[in-house]
């Protein structure tokens, strides 16, 4: 878990984040052509507000940068 309390795990090759007591998921994977990250799948239940997931989604990919740096995946 880390600081922003997301669960953050390495799955098949890809950056896996999830929130908490959910099944809301965000995987990113490191682009074979680009030195960034793209997303590789999005699972965000049903009934969840826009402003929950546009918070979900930025801290996810900012989780999964930091994760892919420490992996040397990117710069």
């Amino acid at each position: 878990m880390n600081a922003d309390g997301l669960q953050v795990e390495i799955v098949d090759g890809q950056i896996t984040v999830t929130r908490p007591a959910t099944n809301d998921t965000i995987s990113y994977r490191k682009s074979a052509d680009a030195p960034h990250l793209e997303l590789a799948h999005s699972w965000i239940a049903l009934g969840v507000t826009t402003p929950d997931v546009s918070e979900f989604r930025t801290q996810a990919f900012q989780v999964a940068v930091d994760k892919a740096r420490e992996l040397g995946w990117i710069v």
